[in-house]
């Protein structure tokens, strides 16, 4: 086990020296991803997952209006899956915005999880509740009033 330690050891010191006298210190694989473009890549789960979302949202009241299929329940794969997919793009782009403020990365990724939890799980409801409304026939057209 120690001769495989200190080979181990003795490819990474190569591997450094190697680098260090090629100069791939300023290469590509040394450097993070900039926090501007972990927002970037955030924003873009969430918009695409939300067109996912609605989508999958406007298919079943679809089908409620023409075929009387209940959007009900709403716990089906590509739903859950696409509002986690949202949920996990705010964390990511939340922890890229509160990096560019210098907050450290393990501290960014906490609040934003708890940022994108304690406001993902209310609005899940929100659209349990709305799906009710629609299937009990509760929900009524606002109409603007013409003066």
């Amino acid at each position: 086990m120690l001769d495989f330690l200190e080979t181990a050891l003795d490819i990474s010191y190569i591997f450094l020296a190697r680098s260090t006298i090629l100069g791939l210190q300023d290469s590509l694989y040394t450097h993070m991803i900039d926090s501007k473009t972990v927002a970037w890549i955030g924003g873009s789960f969430i918009a695409f997952f939300s067109f996912v979302f609605i989508y999958v949202i406007q298919i079943k009241i679809q089908k409620w209006k023409e075929q009387s299929i209940p959007p009900l329940p709403l716990e089906g794969f590509l739903s859950i899956s696409s509002y986690c997919s949202i949920l996990a793009g705010f964390t990511v782009m939340f922890t890229g915005v509160l990096e560019v403020f210098t907050f450290s990365t393990i501290n960014s990724l906490i609040a934003s999880f708890l940022l994108a939890f304690f406001t993902g799980a209310p609005m899940w409801g929100v659209v349990k509740g709305l799906l009710r409304e629609i299937e009990a026939g509760e929900l009524k057209e606002i109409v603007p009033v013409k003066k």
